[in-house]
């Protein structure tokens, strides 16, 4: 209703002759009038239809193989003449509703950019997500790293991964647990189901206690646990997030590796490892199975394999997947990326091996038998919507019972945009 009284009075009175005085020019000179409403109206939508048949060419091209909730016969024909028609109708909205539509389109997206980069305050998290306990135990550091954390049983083994990464960076813990609630419960439902959570938060702080890592923990309630971890990345500044998974992807088409893995994976930044809650080990692990195929992916996986191996001891095992059939120059290049993942993983005792297979995920599942530990990064096949890390990697921790550690880096929109900010100033 806003929206509608706001260009009424604007096509209405702004952009119109006024009855009473003709001779008061409209705005800045330009005669619309209400029926340019309606020439408005039109420009908006067939603008945006010409979009929309731009993004599903590019969307076909770019994820051929993508499930999809409906289809369009012989793309990108049927998608180049409906952008074609919809041009056309354009070039008959009279010039003043065109050029007016493009600056409602610049608003748009402007604010929409600053909407969706702008941190929310604390009040605003607290209001949304609040804390109904917090535990500060220990030094702090500049570097942290948040564990969340819901069942107990598996308290032993993301935390054993989030101790080993903060020893080698001298960082801190804060392990966080999530009281959900369902959408139409009061968020102050919560603050009694909190104690529930405690032993949770004891335990990761005991175990950090003893490993002589500073650690902290914070129980918060929310409808969407997600939201919650979310939150605590933004307040805290946290770089690193760790989350469990049960090993079984879903099979719904918008769901991957579970909603909160899903929503957290995709919407935060900074590094995001995601381990599969395997086997418990017997002790500190041995070896270290790291797949490589580069991209930044991969060096994060790197880093995550050398940093574990430093803190335990562990051996790195580096693989890299050619096919059967594959020529001289790929398995070449094959030798020379494991060559050189090996020279950057210093102070560790790294082998390294080339498989010849028909199929990249069942060589990693096979080699994995030998290892302890799988670390793989993230890949670029597929979408979002579709795939969270990538076809092999979330096909590799299905698979193996084992522990799998599957990470990507995330440098998100407001990322990006700060880094262009720097470049500016620079």
């Amino acid at each position: 209703g806003g929206l509608i009284l706001f260009y009424m009075v604007l096509f209405g009175v702004a952009f119109n002759v006024d009855p009473v005085a003709p001779e008061a020019p409209p705005l800045f000179g330009i005669e619309i009038g209400v029926e340019g409403i309606a020439q408005f109206a039109n420009f908006l939508l067939l603008f945006g239809l010409t979009i929309v048949n731009a993004a599903l060419i590019v969307s076909r091209r770019k994820h051929p193989d993508l499930k999809r909730g409906f289809r369009v016969p012989f793309v990108p024909v049927v998608p180049i003449l409906a952008m074609m028609a919809n041009v056309g109708l354009l070039l008959n909205v009279g010039w003043e509703a065109f050029v007016l539509g493009l600056l409602a389109e610049l608003v748009g997206v402007t604010y929409w950019f600053v909407w969706k980069t702008s941190p929310p305050t604390v009040k605003e998290i607290e209001q949304e997500t609040p804390t109904a306990v917090a535990e500060h135990r220990g030094g702090g550091s500049e570097h942290r790293i948040l564990v969340a954390l819901s069942n107990p049983r598996n308290v032993a083994q993301l935390m054993r991964t989030a101790i080993a990464l903060a020893k080698t960076r001298q960082a801190s813990i804060l392990v966080l647990s999530v009281v959900g609630l369902p959408t139409q419960t009061p968020l102050s439902e919560g603050h009694a189901k909190a104690n529930e959570k405690r032993p949770i938060l004891e335990e990761a702080i005991r175990m950090g206690e003893e490993a002589g890592v500073p650690v902290s923990g914070t129980i918060r309630i929310a409808h969407h646990p997600g939201e919650a971890i979310l939150n605590t990345v933004e307040q805290y500044g946290c770089e690193t997030t760790i989350l469990g998974w049960a090993g079984t992807r879903g099979r719904r088409r918008d769901i991957v590796l579970g909603t909160t893995v899903d929503r957290v994976v995709t919407q935060t930044t900074g590094e995001v490892l995601v381990e599969k809650i395997g086997k418990p080990l017997a002790g500190e692990p041995r070896s270290i199975l790291l797949p490589v195929a580069g991209g930044p992916h991969t060096a994060l996986a790197c880093r995550i394999a050398r940093e574990a191996a430093l803190a335990t001891g562990a051996r790195v095992h580096v693989v890299n997947v050619v096919g059967q059939d594959a020529k001289p120059d790929d398995r070449e290049r094959s030798r020379t990326l494991v060559e050189e993942t090996a020279a950057s993983l210093e102070g560790v005792e790294v082998t390294t091996e080339v498989i010849e297979h028909s199929s990249v995920a069942d060589a990693i599942v096979e080699a994995s038998k030998d290892h302890d530990i799988t670390v793989i990064g993230a890949t670029r096949e597929g979408a979002l919507q579709q795939l969270v890390f990538g076809a092999i990697p979330e096909e590799v921790g299905e698979r193996l019972g084992g522990t799998v550690i599957m990470t990507k880096m995330n440098t998100g929109m407001r990322s990006r945009l700060a880094r262009m900010k720097e470049i500016f100033k620079g």
